[in-house]
């Protein structure tokens, strides 16, 4: 079993939360709690600290759309154009 990166080094592994009993066995079951959108905003802010040339810079648009109840739905729009969308029936 590998584990992620030490905490404090600058990688998306940073912000990772554990959830449950972890064993430090190969049979153990990892659940990970990854917050995307703030994982993706620091990946495009790295390439661009690094050269990558983004002409509306590196910023990751997350816009939720207004809903009293389910479905409910949000698009994330990367640098570049690039859009997916998620949604989420239950609390």
């Amino acid at each position: 079993m590998t584990s992620p990166p030490p905490a404090g080094k600058g990688d998306l592994f940073d912000n990772v939360t554990l959830q449950g009993d972890v064993a430090p066995t190969e049979s153990a079951l990892l659940l990970v709690s990854v917050n995307v959108v703030e994982a993706l905003q620091e990946f495009w802010q790295m390439k661009q600290s690094r050269g990558l040339d983004l002409k509306n810079g590196a910023l990751v648009v997350y816009e939720s759309q207004p809903a009293a109840s389910p479905p409910y739905v949000c698009y994330v729009t990367l640098p570049g154009g690039s859009c997916f969308g998620s949604f989420q029936v239950r609390m």
